[in-house]
């Protein structure tokens, strides 16, 4: 089960990597946490990964995340959103609202994660 969930969220965390709705660093943190519950050789496997292993092992040593990192994924986030709107133009204006309430369920994640001092 927690190998299970761990996979999930390792999948979700990958995507939210290139999708600005989708914010990584949640999904990476539960990921570590399922992995470590269920396997300490998955979750060593997960910290040895270059591009999810620092941000872990950072956050398991002190349980915050870099201010500059907060606010970079903030503006990342914002950016996308922004072009995205530009780009669907008059279009589908549920799609719209439907961008709009995910960029905010992302924010809110995002901003609510404790900042390292």
């Amino acid at each position: 089960m927690c190998l299970g969930l761990g996979s999930l969220f390792l999948v979700l965390g990958a995507i939210g990597a290139f999708l600005p709705i989708l914010p990584t660093t949640p999904f990476l943190l539960l990921s570590a946490y399922f992995f470590a519950t269920g396997d300490p050789r998955v979750h060593a496997w997960l910290l040895n990964l270059p591009w999810a292993g620092p941000l872990i092992r950072e956050w398991e040593v002190t349980r915050a995340i870099r201010a500059r990192v907060k606010w970079t994924a903030v503006a990342m986030v914002l950016v996308t959103t922004g072009a995205s709107f530009y780009w669907l133009g008059d279009t589908n204006m549920r799609l719209r609202l439907l961008l709009l309430a995910l960029t905010a369920i992302g924010l809110f994640v995002i901003i609510r994660l404790p900042t390292r001092p």
